[in-house]
C-alpha cells in the first residue's frame, strides 16, 4: 500500500474531541465529581448552574450534621440531591444535639430508595415515628440508630418491613421483653451491632448471621446464646463487653466452627474454662484475638488453650492479663503467624518475654507495649537482635524502665522502630 498524506488529517466524520471541560457530557462531569472529597465537590457545585444539577443529580451519600433546625431544610436539601441512597446524620463537634423524629420522618418520606441510614446523635422516636419510617424505607439493608425510647410496636414494624435488612446497629433500646418476642426472625441479617440494649430472641432467625457485637446488654444472656447458637453457627467475628455472662454462656460459641474475631473485654464471670472451650470449638480459625480488661479469671491456662488449638492467630492484645513464662513462650512459639502483638498493663511481661519474641516471632510487624516491665534491654533485644525480619512498629508507653518511654524511638536497618 502506498503512502497517503490524508492519513495524517483527521476525517471529517471523526469525532471531535473537546476541548475544554465545558464540552464534556454530563456523566463524564460527574465522573469527575466523584473523583473529588467533598469540600472540593461542593464548591464546584456552585461555579454555574449546570454544574450544580450534574453534581445534585449524581450524589448518592450526604453526611448532615444533627442541627435543630435541620427539618426546616430537608425538603430543599433533597429536591436538590434526588438519587440519594446513603444518608448519615453525625454529631456537631463535641456537642450532644438531638435528631428530631420530624427529621427523620421527613428524610424517608422524600427519599424512598434509602439503602442505608446512620443516625449518629441521639434520636427520640415512639412506636409510631418507627412504623411510619420503616413504612417509608422499605429498601433498607443497614440501619444504625442511637435512640432513647422505644416500645414493642415500633420494633415489631422496622423487623416486619425491612426484609431486606443486612446490617443492624442499635444504641439504647429500652424495650421490653415483649417488643423483641413479637418480632420475627430477620433471615437475611448478617451483622448485629447492640449497645446499652436489653437483649430477648430476636434474631433467631438469621441463619446468614456473620457480625455480632454486644456492649453493655442485659438480659437473660447464658440461655440466650445457647438457644441462638443451636440456630446460628456461622458467626465469624464476636465482640463480648461489659456482659454479665458466665462461661455457661461463653462456652455456647464454641458451635461456631468459622470464629475468625473474638474480642472478649471485661466480662469478669467468664474464665480460662469458657476461653479454652471457644478455643477448642474454633480450632484453626481464630485469626483475632483480645481479651482482658477486669477479668482476673482469665490468665494463663485459658491463653494455652489459645495456643494449643488457635495456632493461626495473627493478632493477640492482652489487658491486664498475666501470662506465665511457660503460657508465653508457648503462645509466640505455635503462633508462628503473629503479625501484632498488644500487651498492657501485665505485671509478668518483661525482658524475658521480649527475647522469647525476638526468638520466635518471624512473622511479627507490630509490637505495643503498655505499662509492663520491661527495659532498654528488651526493647533492643527485640528491634536489634535480627529475629524479626519483618518488623515495622514498636511502640512503648508508661513503662517505667524504658528511658523516654512517652516516645521511643529505635533506628532499625531501614526502618524506624516507634
Amino acid at each position: 500500500m502506498g503512502f497517503n498524506g490524508m492519513d495524517y488529517y483527521p476525517s471529517k466524520k471523526a469525532k471531535r474531541l473537546p476541548s475544554n471541560i465545558d464540552d464534556l457530557a454530563d456523566d463524564c462531569l460527574a465522573s469527575v465529581f466523584r473523583l473529588l472529597g467533598t469540600v472540593d465537590r461542593n464548591s464546584c457545585s456552585l461555579v454555574c448552574r449546570r454544574w450544580l444539577k450534574v453534581d445534585g443529580d449524581n450524589r448518592h451519600s450526604l453526611s448532615l450534621t444533627a442541627e435543630s433546625h435541620l427539618s426546616d431544610f430537608i425538603p430543599s436539601l433533597f429536591l436538590r440531591f434526588n438519587t440519594v441512597t446513603e444518608v448519615s446524620l453525625r454529631h456537631v463537634g463535641y456537642q450532644d444535639e438531638t435528631i428530631s423524629a420530624i427529621t427523620l420522618i421527613r428524610i424517608s418520606q422524600l427519599c424512598r430508595n434509602l439503602t442505608r441510614l446512620q443516625v449518629q446523635a441521639p434520636c427520640f422516636l415512639t412506636d409510631k415515628d418507627l412504623e411510619h419510617l420503616a413504612m417509608n424505607c422499605k429498601a433498607l439493608k443497614k440501619f444504625q440508630l442511637r435512640f432513647n425510647f422505644l416500645g414493642g410496636g415500633g420494633m415489631h414494624a422496622f423487623m416486619d418491613h425491612w426484609k431486606d435488612l443486612e446490617d443492624l446497629s442499635l444504641d439504647g433500646f429500652h424495650g421490653t421483653e415483649n417488643a423483641w418476642s413479637v418480632a420475627p426472625p430477620k433471615p437475611k441479617l448478617k451483622a448485629i451491632s447492640l449497645k446499652d440494649t436489653v437483649l430477648f430472641y430476636p434474631f433467631l432467625g438469621a441463619k446468614n448471621l456473620r457480625v455480632l457485637k454486644l456492649v453493655r446488654c442485659n438480659g437473660d444472656l447464658d440461655t440466650i446464646f445457647h438457644v441462638l447458637t443451636n440456630e446460628v453457627t456461622g458467626i465469624v467475628e464476636l465482640h463480648l463487653v461489659m456482659l454479665e455472662i458466665s462461661d455457661i454462656g461463653l462456652e455456647a460459641f464454641a458451635k461456631c466452627s468459622n470464629l475468625e474475631v473474638l474480642h472478649l473485654i471485661r466480662t469478669p464471670k467468664c474464665s480460662d474454662k469458657g476461653l479454652v472451650a471457644v478455643a477448642k470449638g474454633c480450632n484453626r480459625s481464630l485469626r483475632k484475638l483480645r481479651v482482658g480488661w477486669d477479668m482476673e479469671e482469665i490468665g494463663s491456662r485459658g491463653l494455652m488453650g489459645v495456643a494449643e488449638y488457635c495456632v493461626n492467630v495473627e493478632q493477640l492484645v492482652l489487658i491486664g492479663v498475666n501470662p506465665s513464662k511457660e503460657c508465653f513462650e508457648m503462645l509466640v512459639s505455635n503462633c508462628k503467624g503473629l503479625e501484632q502483638l498488644a500487651v498492657c498493663g501485665s505485671e509478668t511481661v518483661g525482658d524475658s518475654e521480649m527475647n522469647c519474641m525476638a526468638a520466635k516471632c518471624r512473622a511479627l510487624r507490630e509490637v505495643y507495649m503498655e505499662g509492663c516491665p520491661i527495659s532498654d534491654e528488651g526493647v533492643s533485644a527485640l528491634v536489634l537482635g535480627g529475629g524479626c525480619p519483618k518488623l515495622e512498629i514498636v511502640k512503648v508507653w508508661k513503662c517505667e524502665r524504658v528511658r523516654d518511654r512517652d516516645e521511643q524511638h529505635v533506628q532499625c536497618g531501614h526502618r524506624t522502630v516507634r
